[in-house]
């Protein structure tokens, strides 16, 4: 299992999605499943830098990825404010181009890559566990 730790900042985006690249290859992840664990952790790990520490601070946001049959298995966890990206409505889809915006569209990003996703809450801690792959 690779494991680290970034801090809550957008400028450990560009880090983070170089390890994870990284660390998915190491695997012999296929590129299409890197690609999509990569846009996924992105989507997930900037969401958390911009709302899940609403006193600011100095937070660490943990990254594990391990094999799992058929591809990867990515477990993100943070102590920011409590967020069930499983149970969260999806956006509605706009009904005219007024009702376009952008942004907000991240929870179907990740329903539609991931092969299944699992949120705990466990004391203070969120943990997001993401599953890329064919099984």
């Amino acid at each position: 299992m690779n494991v680290r730790e970034f801090a809550n900042a957008e400028t450990e985006l560009r880090p983070m999605s170089l390890w994870l690249r990284e660390a998915c290859t190491s695997l012999g992840t296929a590129p299409a499943l890197v690609d999509d664990a990569e846009s996924c952790a992105n989507e997930v790990f900037a969401n958390l830098c911009a709302h899940a520490f609403p006193a600011g601070g100095h937070h660490r946001i943990a990254l594990k990825l391990a094999a799992a049959p058929g591809g990867v298995q990515l477990t993100i966890e943070d102590d920011g404010i409590a967020f069930d990206p499983v149970a969260a409505p999806l956006p509605s889809p706009p009904q005219t181009l007024a009702d376009i915006r952008t942004g907000g569209y991240g929870l179907v990003i990740l329903r539609r890559l991931a092969r299944a996703m699992r949120y705990e809450r466990i004391g203070n801690c969120n943990r997001l566990t993401l599953v890329f792959g064919t099984a």
